[in-house]
Formats: C-alpha cells, structure tokens, sequence
C-alpha cells in the first residue's frame, strides 16, 4: 500500500469514526430529549376505591397512568412504600412496617392506563399515601401522588349489634320524646316551676293577671352522647395490648351507635379523651344527625390513637356546666371509680338516662 493509498484509507475511517460519533451523539440526545418529554407529559395518579373502608374489608388501591406524548412507554416501573396495615397483592417484598410496591407499565401514545389492587383493611387509623418513584429508562424521578384512606372501626358481630340496639332503643324511651323548636310560638299557658325566666309572656302576664309563658311547637328528636373513656386504670393489671383490644371494642360501640342513631333519626355526638393523628388533644363532637354526619364522625373515630392527657372527669364535668338534659348517656369504660360514679349520678339529676358500658 503506497502512502497516498493508505492516506485515503485513514480519511475514509476517520470521516466513519467521525459520522458515527455525532450520529451517536444525535442519538443519545434525541434519547435525552425524549426521555425528559415522557417525565414532562407524564400524568400519574393513585387513590382508593372509597375515601374510607371499615376494619376488615378489602378495596382496591386504583393507578393510573397517562401518556400525554407521541412516544411508547417501554418498561416503567413506579415504585411505593405502603404501609402494612393495607394489604397489597404483588408486593415486591414486605415487613411488619412496610410494602415495597412496583408496578410495571407499557403505555402506547396518547393513551391511559388504568389497574386495580386489592387493599385489604387490616388495622383502624388514617393512611396517607404521598410520593411514588418513577424509574424509565435509567433516571428516576419522584411524583406526588398524595391520596389518604380512612379505615373505620371494626364491624360489632351481629349479635353485640342486637343487643346494643335494644339497649339503645330502651334508653332513648326512658328521655324526652321531643325537643322544643323555639323557634315557634303556638300559644301560651301557666307558668310552672322549672321554666326558663326568658319564657315568660310579660304581655299575657299582664292581661291575664298571673305569670304566664309562651309554648312551642316541638319536632320529633332524641339526643344520644356517647363516652369514651382512653383512660388506662393504674390499678388494672390489664396489659397494654389487651387494653388497646378494649379500646378498638369501644370504638366499634361508637360506631355502630352512631350509625343506628342516624337511621333512626335521633340526635348523638361522641365524647372521647384520646389524642388524634391531627394533633387535637380530645375529641367533642356537636350533636348531628344523619348518615352524612355518620361518615363525618367515622373519619373522626379512625384518627384517635391510644394516647390520653384529657381527664375523662373533665369532660363530664364540662357537659354538666352546660347543662345537658333530656339525654340517653353511654358511657365505654374499662373501669369504674368514685369519681366517675359521682360525675353520673349529676347527670341523671340533671334529667338524663345514663348507661355504663365496662369494658373487660
């Protein structure tokens, strides 16, 4: 091979070398280009079946995932921790904490795709689920994708259903059948003993010659509190595992008694002196009524924890400053003591039918 030849030759694969290098080049950036366009355009959600589901009961935990670009999605996986309270199948792996959760999708352009995971509910509390990685194509990136579950109290067997229902039903007869509207004035009638002063018809005292007061109409409705006592006795032996057993009872007993109150179209708050995953030191709810208010209180009952620094006399004694009457009282305990019994024994003189619930 003479020089020129050789000369040729070497120009020839340097020109190769070259074109192959910035055809390389275009490729990877192209990739680059692509690959940042598919995480720009991507649109990725997750979220429960239902907002809230009682203890025990499966769901599903719902992805989707939307290609908003020209290009396929080969090969994404989006990976999550799920906590194990809400069993998942397909976990990559777990503990008694956590599940490693990796789906893995193939998504066309301009298309969604949407799958379904069976959840199953398996301890009461609120679970939020916030940020999900996505791996494609050697990069990760992280996405929020906040959804929050809340898992209610465990269902009463049928039986303890049959019985709390007699007991409820028996206990809202013992009280006031009807509560006064004050807001309508029917007519006016004597004056008795026990009368609020703010009643008195000075008009018709004046013209009838005798103390007179104004009477309301009255609507259909009974009033139903419900006591939940965190307090742990010092003096039990009682473990603290069997004691958070009792508690999730007595949750279970809110639950049902508030649901049966909705249908049955009675009035109920529910009093607990527990700490709840928000912060709030105690829970004091204003008499509702409805199914509407049911689920509001669910989400209430599925934040409380174990935690108490609210005296359960306190909270006794604050509803007797301000008077409640007329009212079907239970209380959920796990003991009873001089205290409590005399916290009762004013609410009944204030009017109202107390029931105590010890819970062992």
């Amino acid at each position: 091979m003479n020089i020129a030849t050789f000369i040729e030759t070497f120009i020839y694969i340097m020109l190769g070398v070259t074109a192959l290098v910035a055809f390389t080049g275009i490729f990877v950036i192209s990739f680059m280009y692509i690959r940042s366009a598919i995480f720009k355009n991507l649109e990725y959600k997750r979220y429960f079946s239902e907002p809230g589901a009682t203890s025990g009961e499966e769901i599903f935990l719902i992805e989707e995932l939307t290609n908003h670009t020209p290009f396929p999605m080969f090969g994404m996986d989006i990976e999550s921790y799920v906590t194990s309270k809400i069993k998942l199948t397909g976990c990559e792996s777990e503990d008694s904490v956590n599940q490693h959760f990796v789906s893995s999708f193939f998504v066309m352009p301009f298309t969604k795709v949407k799958r379904k995971h069976k959840a199953q509910c398996l301890k009461r509390g609120v679970y939020d689920l916030e940020t999900a990685k996505v791996a494609y194509a050697g990069q990760d990136v992280y996405l929020d994708s906040r959804t929050r579950l809340y898992v209610y109290p465990k269902d009463l067997p049928y039986e303890i259903k049959s019985a709390v229902n007699k007991r409820l039903q028996y206990g809202v007869s013992s009280t006031l059948n009807v509560l006064e509207d004050v807001f309508e004035i029917s007519g006016i009638k004597p004056y008795v003993s026990g009368v609020s002063a703010n009643m008195i018809n000075h008009k018709a005292t004046a013209r009838m010659g005798e103390l007179m007061v104004n009477s309301h109409d009255h609507m259909m409705g009974r009033k139903v509190y419900i006591y939940i006592n965190f307090h742990k006795d010092t003096k039990s032996h009682q473990t603290l595992e069997r004691f958070e057993e009792m508690m999730e009872l007595a949750l279970s007993y809110a639950s049902f008694i508030s649901l049966d109150c909705a249908e049955a179209g009675f009035m109920y708050a529910v009093r607990a002196n527990a700490k709840n995953k928000d912060g709030a030191h105690f829970l004091k709810s204003d008499l509702g009524t409805g199914s509407v208010y049911h689920m509001e209180l669910q989400k209430e009952l599925a934040l409380l924890r174990y935690e108490c620094d609210h005296s359960f006399y306190t909270m006794l004694e604050e509803d007797i400053e301000e008077g409640i009457s007329g009212s079907y009282c239970i209380i959920l305990t796990t003991y009873m003591d001089d205290a409590i019994a005399e916290k009762i024994e004013v609410l009944e003189k204030l009017g109202n039918v107390m029931d105590t619930v010890v819970l062992k």
